[in-house]
């Protein structure tokens, strides 16, 4: 059986085929028959989608947000009443990219006491910066809602003004806040997702960090 343009990418010819028989028997009265069908339907639609999930394993973020957007628009809610509560989402993705070995300490003893007193060394130079924010990307923009447009349009602005942050934050081994503050999408993995580790989630930080 042919599928036509409106068919989602998941009715192939075999499930259009099984979706009309199993029609058919529940037209007959066959409900246990037509149960059968409807299992096997759910199959193979499952089927489908963890393997178009499985092939963004490597996908850029273009490709990711691509596979977002369509569900998105047609107000598909990813999370499927999981999350009751969003600190509790925070908390799961959160966790996933945190290093429980990870040791404050270790860092915190490369911090200068008074940055005020000491002249911020040049790390990075604002010609390194220019080029890089000149040749930065199409990409979404973080929680500082600062757009990829503007950093390649005034590349040459923003230059010396960044280069002084970054080398700030290498001098006094902070980094702001708002830099490491990521806004998460959750994208699932599987067809139906049944708990949060069944989402994938795309976390976009602001393009300067």
């Amino acid at each position: 059986m042919k599928t036509g343009p409106k068919d989602p990418p998941y009715i192939t010819p075999l499930v259009k085929s099984l979706l009309n028989k199993r029609r058919k028997f529940r037209r007959a009265g066959r409900l246990s028959e037509a149960n059968v069908l409807a299992e096997r339907i759910n199959h193979l639609i499952g089927q489908y989608h963890s393997n178009s999930l499985a092939r963004l394993t490597d996908a850029t973020p273009k490709q990711l947000w691509a596979a977002v957007r369509p569900k998105r628009s047609k107000g598909v809610d990813f999370l499927g009443g999981l999350l009751k509560n969003a600190d509790s989402g925070n908390k799961y993705f959160a966790s996933i990219a945190t290093n429980i070995s990870y040791s404050i300490d270790n860092v915190v003893k490369y911090k200068t006491p008074d940055i005020s007193l000491h002249p911020v060394e040049e790390y990075i130079s604002c010609y390194e910066v220019e080029r890089l924010l000149r040749l930065q990307k199409n990409t979404s923009p973080g929680c500082d809602l600062l757009p990829s447009w503007l950093t390649r349009s005034c590349s040459f602005e923003l230059a010396s003004l960044a280069a002084h942050i970054y080398n700030c934050s290498i001098h006094s081994g902070i980094v702001p806040i708002s830099w490491h503050t990521a806004i998460v999408t959750p994208v699932p993995k599987v067809s139906a997702p049944a708990s949060l580790n069944d989402y994938r989630p795309i976390s976009v930080t602001p393009i300067l960090s």
